[in-house]
Protein backbone atom coordinates (compact mmCIF):
# COMPACT_ATOMS: atom_id res chain seq x y z
CA UNK A 1 0.00 0.00 0.00
CA UNK A 2 2.80 2.11 0.82
CA UNK A 3 4.65 1.64 -2.51
CA UNK A 4 1.06 2.58 -4.16
CA UNK A 5 0.59 5.45 -2.33
CA UNK A 6 4.35 6.43 -3.10
CA UNK A 7 3.53 6.21 -7.06
CA UNK A 8 0.40 7.87 -6.77
CA UNK A 9 2.07 10.78 -5.41
CA UNK A 10 5.03 10.78 -8.10
CA UNK A 11 2.07 10.60 -10.69
CA UNK A 12 0.39 13.90 -9.50
CA UNK A 13 3.97 15.67 -8.87
CA UNK A 14 5.01 15.02 -12.40
CA UNK A 15 2.17 15.20 -14.58
CA UNK A 16 2.41 19.27 -14.03
CA UNK A 17 5.97 19.50 -15.11
CA UNK A 18 6.16 21.38 -18.52
CA UNK A 19 9.51 22.74 -19.88
CA UNK A 20 9.36 25.16 -22.92
CA UNK A 21 12.24 27.66 -24.09
CA UNK A 22 12.83 29.55 -27.41
CA UNK A 23 16.54 30.32 -28.79
CA UNK A 24 16.65 33.03 -30.88
CA UNK A 25 19.45 33.30 -34.02
CA UNK A 26 22.39 35.64 -33.18
CA UNK A 27 21.61 37.52 -36.19
CA UNK A 28 17.50 37.85 -35.82
CA UNK A 29 15.66 40.94 -35.35
CA UNK A 30 13.76 41.37 -32.81
CA UNK A 31 9.61 41.58 -33.20
CA UNK A 32 6.66 42.09 -30.66
CA UNK A 33 4.82 39.64 -29.08
CA UNK A 34 2.27 38.28 -31.49
CA UNK A 35 -1.05 36.13 -30.76
CA UNK A 36 -1.24 32.51 -30.17
CA UNK A 37 -4.60 32.17 -31.86
CA UNK A 38 -2.78 33.27 -35.34
CA UNK A 39 0.23 31.54 -35.30
CA UNK A 40 0.55 28.79 -38.34
CA UNK A 41 1.78 25.58 -37.46
CA UNK A 42 3.15 23.22 -40.19
CA UNK A 43 5.44 19.84 -40.45
CA UNK A 44 7.17 20.99 -43.37
CA UNK A 45 9.93 23.37 -43.87
CA UNK A 46 9.11 24.21 -47.32
CA UNK A 47 5.13 24.94 -47.11
CA UNK A 48 6.28 28.96 -46.65
CA UNK A 49 8.56 31.00 -49.71
CA UNK A 50 8.98 34.11 -48.30
CA UNK A 51 9.72 34.10 -44.45
CA UNK A 52 12.77 35.02 -42.15
CA UNK A 53 14.20 32.73 -39.44
CA UNK A 54 13.60 33.81 -35.44
CA UNK A 55 15.03 30.63 -34.31
CA UNK A 56 14.15 27.21 -32.56
CA UNK A 57 11.43 26.76 -30.48
CA UNK A 58 10.66 23.30 -28.07
CA UNK A 59 8.11 22.24 -25.03
CA UNK A 60 8.03 19.49 -23.23
CA UNK A 61 4.74 18.78 -21.76
CA UNK A 62 2.77 15.79 -19.51
CA UNK A 63 0.22 14.69 -22.09
CA UNK A 64 -0.33 15.07 -25.84
CA UNK A 65 0.26 16.30 -29.05
CA UNK A 66 -2.36 19.09 -28.56
CA UNK A 67 -0.66 20.95 -25.60
CA UNK A 68 2.60 20.06 -26.51
CA UNK A 69 1.83 22.46 -29.38
CA UNK A 70 -0.21 24.92 -27.27
CA UNK A 71 3.05 25.39 -25.07
CA UNK A 72 5.19 25.57 -28.25
CA UNK A 73 3.30 28.27 -29.70
CA UNK A 74 3.04 30.11 -26.29
CA UNK A 75 6.89 30.22 -26.49
CA UNK A 76 6.69 31.21 -30.60
CA UNK A 77 4.03 34.22 -29.63
CA UNK A 78 6.93 35.45 -27.30
CA UNK A 79 9.32 35.73 -30.25
CA UNK A 80 7.19 37.43 -32.32
CA UNK A 81 6.59 34.42 -34.78
CA UNK A 82 3.82 34.11 -37.56
CA UNK A 83 4.48 30.04 -38.11
CA UNK A 84 6.22 27.35 -37.02
CA UNK A 85 7.98 25.30 -39.39
CA UNK A 86 9.51 21.83 -39.15
CA UNK A 87 7.33 21.03 -36.77
CA UNK A 88 8.86 17.47 -34.91
CA UNK A 89 6.56 15.61 -32.21
CA UNK A 90 7.82 13.14 -30.07
CA UNK A 91 5.67 10.72 -27.49
CA UNK A 92 7.73 9.28 -24.58
CA UNK A 93 5.79 6.93 -23.35
CA UNK A 94 6.98 6.07 -19.77
CA UNK A 95 5.69 6.06 -16.55
CA UNK A 96 3.75 9.05 -17.59
CA UNK A 97 3.28 9.84 -20.53
CA UNK A 98 5.12 12.77 -21.97
CA UNK A 99 5.43 14.64 -25.49
CA UNK A 100 7.68 16.79 -26.88
CA UNK A 101 7.72 19.39 -29.62
CA UNK A 102 10.19 21.61 -31.79
CA UNK A 103 10.06 23.50 -34.65
CA UNK A 104 11.73 26.79 -36.47
CA UNK A 105 9.95 30.20 -35.39
CA UNK A 106 9.48 32.33 -38.59
CA UNK A 107 8.41 35.64 -39.28
CA UNK A 108 6.08 35.48 -42.42
CA UNK A 109 7.50 38.51 -45.35
CA UNK A 110 4.37 39.55 -47.23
Amino acid sequence: MKKLLLVGAFAMLSSACSIKSHYIQSNAQTYPSTNISEIKVYASSEVLENYTVIGSVVSFVQGGGEHAITELKKEAAVIGADAIIALKLDKLNSFSQATEASGIAVKVNL
